[in-house]
């Protein structure tokens, strides 16, 4: 069979919920370890990329490692004005500067200027020198998880919110996050997670709430402004956008993660999490992906303590083991492509489409084939809606499956078609009980 009116592949990721985890073993992770690079230490606490496309590695107890692709650099307390070795978070603003959370205070680090500045509690009004994590608000504000409370600080002076000051109920903070509307969330220790909204805090805890913990070790705010928890102590990630609650645990979703500790948002979209023992989870509208040891080679480790990105979409994990990276690129899940068995000329003949579909998942996928027809005077016959004896036509994908000449639709164009001139002819799989298409394309052909 001559495939001369060929229509081109589209493939586009499912935008709907499907069951089941894919396990990308297909995708190879590459890890540095102090053994065969200049990564300092193995045990490797947090990572970021800067602008200039260099990795920043914050380690467990032995300082900052620089990564630009071929050579590395260390800043420890021997060589630099860092006052601890044992780096927590690191994150860098517009303007290149990098603000370090250590054990020991909040360092700056101008590397323009080669300038290092550390405040600590002896020199400052920061709450307390045990610096668990940093967030860049939109102000250019870096906010700070202390184990003293949530400390702004605007360049000159800390803003401090602690128990004894504010509606907090506790001062030991774990995690922060900011929010383009101005909201900072910060996770707690045994309390839950709170919210900072235009001057008021507002604590969301499992006895208030459908938070899944008390524990929240990350948050993370995504382009849509829903925050995002992990939830240590029940194994769960929290959603919330502001009026309902959504988790994603082995009961009610594909993440099954135990004890997650890490949530991140890529520039594409996808969100990653890092366990505690189980790897790297990715969920991509709704389709979820996991890697972990020993499964997926080239991964240091199933203890993932942050996950990072550099300018090009690398996906960098911080582990026990060393550091790990993956070059991303978003997988096809479903590919699909249509084509007729004619020339592109027809008279009086049966027109054959025919598809070719592949499911790059391991979920069963329910979709349906419509159609739409532009005649050669304008107008438009169109079965988007579905007409009950001829469309929607009903396609069910079995995990990992591959159709290939698949009968898509048939009629007589003689009867069909009267108008001569050109026709566009418009075909697309949507995901059934929504209106997300997963392919589509237009051919044209001309009646004589």
């Amino acid at each position: 069979m001559m495939r001369t009116d060929y229509l081109l592949v589209i493939a586009i990721a499912l935008t709907i919920g499907l069951a089941g985890v894919c396990q990308a073993d297909d995708l190879d992770w590459t890890t540095y370890t102090s053994a065969d690079s200049g990564l300092e230490d193995d045990a490797v606490q947090c990572v970021c990329g800067d602008a200039t496309g260099r990795v920043w590695i914050g380690l467990t107890s032995d300082g900052v490692n620089v990564f630009d692709g071929s050579s590395w650099l260390l800043y420890n307390t021997a060589n630099s004005g860092l006052k601890s070795n044992s780096i927590r978070m690191i994150a860098i603003d517009d303007n290149d500067v990098k603000w370090i959370a250590t054990l020991k205070g909040l360092t700056r680090f101008d590397e323009e200027g080669w300038v290092w500045t550390t405040y600590q509690t002896a020199d400052s009004n920061i709450p307390s020198n045990d610096v668990k994590d940093a967030a860049l608000d939109r102000f250019g504000n870096v906010w700070l998880a202390t184990a003293g409370g949530v400390s702004k600080f605007d360049g000159y002076d800390f803003t401090n919110y602690t128990k004894s000051n504010s509606d907090l109920p506790t001062s030991s903070i774990r995690s922060i996050a900011t929010a383009r509307n101005g909201d900072v969330w910060v996770g707690m220790f045994d309390e839950g997670a709170a919210v900072l909204r235009e001057g008021v805090w507002t604590t969301f805890s499992p006895v208030n709430s459908r938070i899944a913990g008390h524990d929240i070790y990350d948050i993370m705010i995504d382009r849509a402004s829903d925050a995002w928890f992990a939830c240590n102590d029940g194994s769960a990630i929290s959603v919330f956008n502001g009026v309902d609650w959504t988790t994603h645990d082995a009961g009610s979703s594909s993440f099954t993660g135990d004890e997650p500790v890490s949530i991140s948002q890529h520039s594409d979209g996808s969100i990653w999490f890092g366990t505690d023992g189980d790897g790297v989870f990715m969920l991509y509208n709704s389709i979820w992906t996991q890697w972990n040891e020993p499964i997926t080679p080239g991964l240091g480790s199933s203890d993932i303590r942050h996950i990072g990105f550099q300018s090009d979409g690398t996906v960098w994990a911080a582990t026990s083991a060393g550091l790990s990276y993956l070059p991303w690129d978003m997988p096809n899940y479903v590919e699909a492509s249509v084509y007729t068995d004619k020339d592109g000329y027809f008279s009086g003949e049966t027109l054959r489409s025919f598809v070719n579909v592949y499911n790059h998942t391991d979920t069963d996928i329910f979709g349906s084939f419509f159609i739409s027809m532009e005649w050669p005077n304008g107008k438009t016959l169109s079965w988007w809606s579905g007409t009950p004896d001829v469309f929607p036509i009903p396609l069910t994908l079995g995990a990992g499956m591959v159709l290939e000449g698949y009968p898509l639709y048939e009629t007589q164009l003689s009867t069909m078609m009267m108008l001569k001139g050109t026709y566009k002819w418009e075909l697309a799989f949507i995901l059934d009980g929504a209106s997300n298409v997963l392919a589509t394309d237009t051919c044209t052909f001309t009646l004589q």
